[in-house]
């Protein structure tokens, strides 16, 4: 039991450490391209990236972004693959405006064939890593002591747009068009012998089942949230899920595929 105390206190202290070093930065900048994919932006792992380091207490900026801050303030994020004898694994890593590396996240796992759900799949599991780190860094718009950027040069290997100096986080709220997205107020669906009701929202949609047959009981069980091109399914408990939708409106969160019924 004495070990298993020590063991604990560790651990924690061990994170904690982590946590501190982590907010002792002012921002991540988040490539739009990975040095493991062929195209900006990828199977969507970029603005997933963005997304959950927002998500875990970061200033996440994309690199075609601008912010009139030191370079040598902020950190730099990769994603590295990782050969395994069966499946796709991804580690996080976050490195200096120097090219040290900080801090690297544990392997996420994924035993999809598909590329596109691997990828993603296994992102998602290794940013649970940064859920226990409690990261908090300080808010960059109030970083008015940032009167100029510092010219300090980054390793060469690096993408050359992270050679950047970031100034206002920009939202293209365009890019919302022709994703498949249903239009009306209430679309309903079925999944595994049940009935779903999907309600549009000012931020995106809300998730109902049914619980009678007769339709006048609906249970809220969670809410699809729409950010530009990113849209994540959240559980009532909280969770976080990436959410596909076809091009017949029916979507897949999971392994859970919700067809649309006609109206």
């Amino acid at each position: 039991m004495t070990q298993f105390l020590t063991f604990l206190f560790a651990l924690t202290c061990c994170f904690s450490g982590i946590s501190q070093n982590l907010n002792s930065y002012s921002y991540v900048v988040v490539p739009n391209r990975f040095e493991i994919q062929s195209q900006s932006n990828q199977y969507k792992l970029n603005e997933m990236a963005q997304f959950y380091f927002d998500k875990n207490g970061f200033n996440a900026f994309m690199s075609s972004e601008k912010l009139n801050a030191p370079q040598c303030d902020g950190l730099y994020a990769d994603v590295e693959e990782i050969n395994l004898f069966i499946g796709t694994g991804l580690e996080i890593v976050l490195r200096d405006c120097n090219n040290e590396e900080v801090f690297r996240s544990q392997v996420g796992r994924s035993k999809y064939k598909e590329f596109e759900k691997a990828y993603q799949d296994a992102l998602r599991k290794a940013f649970r890593n940064f859920e226990t780190l409690k990261v908090k860094q300080p808010d960059i718009a109030h970083h008015s002591e940032f009167p100029n950027a510092e010219d300090v040069p980054l390793n060469t290997n690096r993408e050359s747009d992270m050679k950047i100096t970031i100034e206002s986080k920009i939202t293209d709220t365009t890019s919302n068009v022709s994703m498949g997205l249903p239009t009306t107020t209430y679309t309903t669906y079925t999944s595994e012998g049940s009935t779903y009701l999907l309600q549009k929202t000012g931020e995106g949609y809300s998730l109902y089942q049914e619980k009678d047959t007769a339709g006048e009981q609906l249970v809220l069980i969670g809410k699809i949230i729409v950010m530009d091109a990113i849209i994540k399914y959240m559980d009532v408990e909280g969770t976080v899920s990436d959410v596909d939708f076809d091009t017949d409106g029916s979507f897949t969160i999971g392994l859970d595929v919700y067809i649309k019924t006609a109206n």
